[in-house]
């Protein structure tokens, strides 16, 4: 029953973007994928460059041996949330320009929320 309830997880979670954004062409859901991806990935950043500079400030304001430690390790947290968020954004444009996607247009989504 736990496999039959991923399986359908799993395919609820590949066919609901196509039902809710009502995509005529696999094209066009990766279009808008990509343009939820890009309005996210600016805000993602931004936190990670907060939490490195929370690591920074906590660092600089304690003199605990232990307290720097972990702001260290905040500091090297941040650094690697920062890398990981753009390397993936960049490994995604160059899957999508690989598979022909043009990455260079603007993909602003537009359109409404849906009505109950």
């Amino acid at each position: 029953m736990k496999k039959f309830l991923t399986f359908m997880g799993v395919v609820s979670a590949a066919v609901l973007p196509v039902v809710t954004f009502a995509v005529d062409k696999v094209g066009d859901l990766i279009v808008k994928i990509k343009g939820w991806v890009g309005a996210l990935v600016p805000i993602l950043t931004g936190v990670a460059v907060l939490y490195f500079i929370y690591g920074v400030i906590t660092f600089i304001g304690v003199s605990d041996a232990e307290k720097k430690s972990e702001a260290r390790t905040t500091m090297i947290q941040g650094i690697i949330g920062i890398v990981c968020i753009l390397g993936l954004y960049g490994i995604s444009n160059l899957l999508l320009s690989t598979a022909g996607v043009d990455t260079s247009q603007s993909t602003t989504v537009t359109g409404t929320l849906p009505s109950f």
